[in-house]
């Protein structure tokens, strides 16, 4: 018995020293891999994107900037457009820059902007940014549009 004893005693001590010193798993790692993108020209986008440069003499409204096309197989119920500002304080300047309320699939819906020229014949590219979203997915993208004043 006594021997027995003894076998136990020291399975029991090799038990606590593996489980006080662990077993050599891990409990975290980190791993480093390269990721690939490759990104589709406007007419094979999910968002599809047509920029309409523009000519506008003194004041025009409701000029189409942008016509969005949307490609997905859901709804994009936000759309929000933002023109960022020129670097310019010269015309023309941009107002009233229409949102788009939501794209079905296949859907189309047109970007409007009230431009405004003055006096001026200056030309200026405006940035336009759009963040499009709905179940599961966010688009966001910029386009340029040259704007001409004459």
């Amino acid at each position: 018995m006594t021997r027995r004893h003894g076998l136990l005693f020291v399975v029991v001590a090799l038990v606590a020293v593996a489980l006080a010193t662990g077993t050599g798993a891990l409990s975290s790692s980190r791993l480093g891999r390269g990721v690939t993108a490759q990104v589709a020209d406007d007419q094979h986008a999910q968002l599809g994107v047509v920029a309409s440069d523009v000519t506008v003499s003194g004041a025009a409204t409701d000029v189409a900037l942008l016509t969005l096309v949307n490609r997905r197989a859901v709804t994009l119920t936000d759309v929000n457009v933002t023109v960022r500002e020129a670097n310019t304080t010269a015309p023309p300047a941009l107002s009233n820059v229409t949102s788009i309320d939501g794209l079905a699939p296949g859907e189309a819906g047109t970007v409007m902007a009230d431009v405004a020229c003055g006096a001026t014949t200056n030309s200026e590219r405006v940035d336009i940014d759009v963040v499009a979203s709905g179940p599961g997915i966010e688009i966001d993208l910029s386009r340029g549009v040259q704007v001409d004043c004459r």
